[in-house]
Formats: structure tokens, sequence, C-alpha cells
């Protein structure tokens, strides 16, 4: 009787074993499977990490590049000819007290300190930061009217609180960026400015002018896109993507050009 209750006992124990082994084998199995699944995971999220750094790096050598260049370009065409007619204006006065000579040079001595100040407010991130990207495009529009023949109209219906200020600070030199090519480059003289929020969107960022246009399917235009002519709109395009916004531009000959940037609200 013992030797047959043992026995049950030891089939029991066994069938128990037989039927609770696949199941911990399974369980061993989805663990094992997350485990590696979350491994790929976090591997391509600090790759795309790491991109998206390099990316912004690559940026910010870009934008240091333009910078220079941009001063560069502002002094020689501005600041240098301020002082030079001031300088040509002093030679004139030949040992003569001429007290409107003299003033007339203050004054040019004057507008070359102010335009100096307003050059390292445009290219300042500061300024961004402090004042917020609609008083700031607002300033660097008026800098440029006074010193090009140009109209830039700004509407907008963002609240510089809606957007955090790495995304306004991108904004404003993909604005610098834009409005330069439309006024180099296109010869435009009338540019506006559409900056808003929508229920689908976060912002909708766009630069629209009167110049005179290219065609995008020219095979010119696409060869010279390929060889790395058109840094600006590339310049442009990059930063779009670190904002993780859509880059769109319209153009046509004699109408003109659109630069579009929207970014979808992250609950869409």
């Amino acid at each position: 009787m013992q030797e047959k209750i043992s026995e049950v006992l030891f089939w029991t124990i066994l069938s128990s074993v037989l039927t609770i082994l696949p199941f911990i084998l399974f369980i061993n199995y989805i663990i094992t499977l997350y485990n590696k699944k979350n491994i790929e995971f976090n591997t391509q999220l600090q790759l795309r990490n790491l991109e998206k750094e390099k990316e912004i790096l690559k940026t910010r050598i870009d934008v240091q590049e333009e910078t220079i260049e941009k001063i560069s370009k502002e002094l020689h065409d501005n600041v240098n000819q301020i002082l030079t007619l001031a300088k040509l204006n002093l030679n004139d006065l030949n040992n003569e007290i001429k007290i409107d000579k003299i003033n007339v040079s203050k004054d040019l001595i004057t507008n070359a300190i102010n335009e100096l100040s307003n050059l390292s407010n445009s290219l300042s991130s500061q300024q961004v930061k402090d004042l917020g990207i609609i008083r700031s495009l607002e300033i660097e529009c008026y800098r440029i009217m006074k010193i090009k023949n140009i109209t830039i109209l700004i509407e907008s219906n963002i609240e510089n609180n809606n957007i955090n200020t790495e995304d306004q600070i991108i904004l404003y030199r993909i604005f610098q960026e834009g409005t330069r090519n439309s006024i180099i480059h296109g010869q435009a003289n009338s540019i506006n400015i559409n900056f808003k929020q929508t229920d689908d969107f976060e912002f909708i960022f766009e630069i629209s002018d009167n110049g005179k246009g290219f065609n995008l399917d020219n095979n010119e235009f696409i060869e010279k896109n390929k060889l790395g002519s058109h840094q600006g709109l590339k310049n442009m395009q990059r930063r779009a993507s670190i904002l993780n916004a859509d880059f769109s531009i319209e153009s046509k000959i004699n109408s003109g050009t659109k630069i579009s940037i929207k970014k979808l609200r992250t609950n869409q």
C-alpha cells in the first residue's frame, strides 16, 4: 500500500513538473525576448541621440561660419561706408572751422556706432532669449528696412511662452537666412512673415517674397543643389529637421518664393 502511494505521489509530482516546465520555459523565452528587444530599442535610441547631437553640432558650426561671413559683409557694406564718409567729410575741412561739417561727421560716426550695436544684437541669440522671437523679428525687420530698400511685414498669433527658447532661436536663424536669400538672390522688395499656431500645428512659419523666383524642376538648379551651391536652403532644411518640422519651398520664375516650416503638435 505504501509503495502504491509513493508511486502515485511520484507520478503526480512528475506530471506537475512536466506541466509547469513548458510554462516556465515559455516565460523565460518571453523575458529573454523582451530584454533583447529592450536592448535593441535602447541602442537605437542612443544612436538617434548621437545623430541628433552630431546634427546640432554641425548646424552650430555652420551658424558660426555664417555669422563670421555676415559680420564681414555688414561691416563692409554699412559701417565701413559710414566711417569712410565721415573721414572724407573731415578731410574736406581744409583746416577751416566748419561747424556744419563737424556736425555731419558726428552724425555719421553716431550712425556707425548704432549700426555696430544693431549688428551685435542681430547676431547674438541673447536678444531672442531676453525679448522672445516676435519682438526680435520686429527689431531685425526694422534694422533691415533701414539699410535696404525693402518692406517686411509680420503677421502672427504666437505667444512667446508657447514655444521653447531653443526652437525660437532656430526659427530666428531660419528667418535671417530666408530674408537674406530673398534680398540677395531673389532681389525682392517685399517680404511677408506669417507665424501662427493652429489646432493641428504647434507652429507654422512662412517666409514669402515677391522676388524673381526660380524653377525648382530646372536641371541647373537641381545640379547646383547636388553640388552644395544652395547652402542657404540646406541650412534651413537642417534646422527644420532639428525642430522635427516639415520644410517645403514653392517658387516660380517672376512670381517670388515661399518657404514653409510646419511642426505638428505632439499629441497628433
